[in-house]
């Protein structure tokens, strides 16, 4: 293929993947996540607000920054889903125009799961770290490279998110073992200089953005014994569901799945631990490659085993990532010469063994990707992702969103807000709000705290009438045959029920709630 076709077919498939995004996200419902940095930035009114709103999110701000900006002009959250497509669909044609691998390789990476799926379809700041990501990559590939632009890079790179700085620390470093002949130091030493003062204003710009206050949720959550199968389990299993993404296809709630640790958290232990082999095998002759992967994908490790980050799909991701980067880099830095080759009939064994799997390997992670890819595609264009904006269309045909909406669990609230484009109650926080408020403590109510909390609200409010929204049956110890709580001076009616959702915790249960006139005088 000459330049010119290449040009032609990458405006082509980046043509097809901007419109196939488009068809996603005009049948995808947003869930918490994506709403919730929306909201973040709608509600925010200055830049100021914004870093103090987003303190406990524990991101960079770009993403947040982009929303602020975006909200300026409109308030439908649409326009955040298409400006996230866009981000997207600029990745795609970078990646298919410089990217140094076989075409259709190029093609099976970007329709495959994370790129076409999780970092396209949901609306989040994975996007940018992706572009960011091709951004650094074309220009670490450049025969001749400015050091500067790279740094420059970097950092932005680095201020997508914690992940995305842990690549850029592994890409550093694979760019100073380059420079370690003496020669090739000098003949840069002033761009180097440069480039080690704008990465360390960087690192500065994140570090002032990652430090959650000592209140956060996660912090009491955070509870595992450090040597618990838990916290190894999810160190280690990242590997293989970042590779090997197959969601749980005989389950409902499949996002977030994985199907063979689904089925057996003991069973999956092997596969995962054989998994991460596999780099060593594929890139056993490209030692810049190799080290970029497992040295950023240690760091990785490392922190979702030290931090309580409740680990998911997104997250995984980052595994897939540098894989993709390993290649690129490959083809960037030399093969080992023959003088620098370990001796040994076990090693010259283990290379032709590279060379002989390097397809079947390649082939198994990106079929695995495309078939995950378009199950989840074809399973959020079948049902919906989230109920939220099923719920909003129902409040406001029935004119329920008129008065007091009460909501809990409030991590279930924000897409409902959006979607209403109305504060709602969150019992969790005992307040009005939009977004999420990751400072509540306790994390979870008990449902007969909650309806102290809506009776207290409509009492004080003198409202006799309200909208209940729950993301589970409302039900306790005191209840009738139908699951409702009997509760002095409350009468509780279920008026709809919305379930089916990919996200369990986005079905609703709606009840409307009345005080009685005797309660309020």
């Amino acid at each position: 293929m000459n330049d010119r076709q290449k040009i032609g077919w990458t405006c082509f498939i980046t043509l097809m993947y901007f419109v196939l995004g488009v068809i996603g996200i005009l049948h995808h419902e947003m869930w918490l996540d994506e709403a919730h940095h929306y909201l973040l930035a709608r509600d925010s009114h200055s830049l100021s607000e914004l870093m103090y709103n987003a303190r406990y999110e524990g991101h960079p701000l770009i993403w947040n920054i982009l929303l602020l900006v975006l909200t300026i002009f409109t308030r439908d959250p649409f326009y955040m889903q298409v400006l996230h497509v866009i981000i997207a669909t600029t990745t795609v044609f970078l990646l298919l125009r410089y990217a140094p691998f076989q075409y259709y390789i190029g093609v099976m990476i970007v329709f495959g799961y994370f790129f076409f799926y999780e970092y396209n379809i949901i609306s989040r700041n994975y996007a940018i770290s992706m572009l960011m990501l091709v951004i650094t990559c074309i220009l670490i590939s450049r025969p001749v490279k400015n050091y500067i632009l790279i740094a420059i890079s970097l950092v932005f790179l680095a201020n997508t998110h914690l992940f995305s700085f842990i690549a850029s620390v592994g890409i550093l470093s694979v760019l100073v073992w380059d420079l370690s002949d003496k020669r090739a130091f000098e003949s840069n030493k002033k761009a180097l200089y440069w480039s080690i003062i704008i990465l360390m204003i960087g690192l500065i710009v994140l570090l002032s953005q990652v430090f959650v206050p000592e209140d956060h949720f996660l912090k009491h959550y955070d509870v595992d014994p450090y040597f618990s199968f838990k916290r190894i389990g999810k160190a280690f299993s990242i590997v293989m569901k970042g590779l090997y993404h197959v969601p749980n296809i005989f389950t409902d709630h499949l996002w977030n799945t994985n199907v063979l640790v689904s089925s057996s958290k003991i069973g999956s232990t092997v596969p995962v631990f054989l998994v991460l082999f596999i780099p060593l095998i594929f890139f056993i002759e490209k030692p810049h490659a190799l080290f970029f992967f497992y040295f950023s994908l240690s760091l990785i490790m490392v922190f979702v085993f030290l931090s309580p980050l409740i680990v998911a799909a997104r997250h995984w991701g980052f595994v897939f990532l540098l894989f993709v980067i390993a290649l690129w880099l490959e083809q960037t830095f030399d093969r080992i010469t023959e003088e620098r080759r370990i001796k040994g009939e076990w090693y010259h064994k283990l290379v032709m063994s590279s060379r002989k799997s390097r397809p079947v390997i390649l082939f198994s992670i990106l079929g695995v990707q495309l078939f995950s890819s378009a199950y989840l595609f074809a399973t959020d264009f079948r049902r919906p992702f989230s109920h939220a904006q099923t719920v909003a269309d129902y409040l406001k045909k029935n004119k329920y969103d008129k008065g007091i909406v009460v909501l809990a669990h409030h991590s279930s609230g924000p897409a409902v807000s959006m979607y209403l484009d109305k504060p709602l109650f969150y019992t969790e926080n005992n307040d009005f709000g939009t977004y999420c408020k990751w400072n509540t403590f306790p994390y979870d109510l008990s449902d007969q705290e909650v309806l102290n909390r809506v009776y207290t609200l409509m009492y004080n409010k003198k409202e006799v009438h309200a909208i209940f929204i729950l993301n589970h049956r409302l039900g306790c110890k005191e209840s009738d045959p139908k699951g409702i709580p009997l509760y002095t001076d409350l009468q509780i009616v279920q008026k709809k029920v919305f379930s089916g959702a990919i996200l369990k915790s986005e079905n609703y249960f709606v009840y409307e709630v009345q005080l009685s006139g005797e309660s309020i005088h």
